[in-house]
């Protein structure tokens, strides 16, 4: 994760310099896809995330985030 991680802040960087370099544009998309890939990672990331710690902290956001995890139906309503 750390390293995916520092690579996407280099690949980042050089598009800021050249955002038309194939390389720098190719390693960001192939990052991304692997960062992307496995729901478990995305998981441990997104947890690791103050905001979405705030969110969860939030007693009527985590009563919908239940609601929605028991009944997927319920975010037609």
């Amino acid at each position: 994760m750390q390293d995916s991680s520092k690579a996407m802040s280099a690949y980042q960087k050089a598009l800021e310099i050249d955002p038309t370099n194939a390389e720098a544009n190719d390693g960001y998309r192939q990052t991304m896809s692997a960062l992307h890939s496995d729901p478990e990672e995305l998981r441990k990331r997104a947890m690791a995330d103050p905001e979405v710690q705030a969110i969860l902290q939030d007693p009527a956001m985590r009563m919908i985030l239940e609601q929605m995890q028991n009944d997927p139906r319920a975010l037609q309503e």
